[in-house]
């Protein structure tokens, strides 16, 4: 029972590293606030009742498919992107994005001279 405890709380520590919780929260609230205002609309914009149950069917869709994109958004080692500047040799400083890739951990940089070297 202790190791299943220690592997959940493993796990919702992940969560709230990559901040998938935030993100839960977010759309929890927007979800609530868009079901609100389809339920006003409904009735004076006269729209089949159908509308609400398409909403809600989208939302659910829709969660997971959020919560997916929100951890593979954080799959970086540090969670952010680190912009990096680099010094040229005619003393101009340009800034460079290195992106690590999830599936063979080398670097993509987002600056075309690189690029074509």
């Amino acid at each position: 029972m202790a190791e299943h405890r220690s592997k959940f709380v493993k796990f919702f520590y992940e969560l709230k590293r990559r901040k998938i919780v935030r993100v839960i929260i977010i759309y929890a609230t927007t979800a609530f606030i868009l079901l609100q205002v389809v339920g006003l609309v409904v009735d004076p914009l006269k729209l089949p009742e159908w509308v609400m149950s398409l909403v809600i069917v989208l939302l659910i869709i829709g969660f997971p498919l959020v919560i997916i994109l929100a951890w593979a958004y954080h799959m970086t080692p540090k969670d952010e992107i680190q912009p990096e500047l680099i010094h040229d040799s005619n003393k101009q400083a340009k800034l460079s994005f290195e992106l690590p890739l999830p599936h063979d951990k080398s670097k993509f940089t987002l600056n075309k001279r690189q690029a074509q070297e």
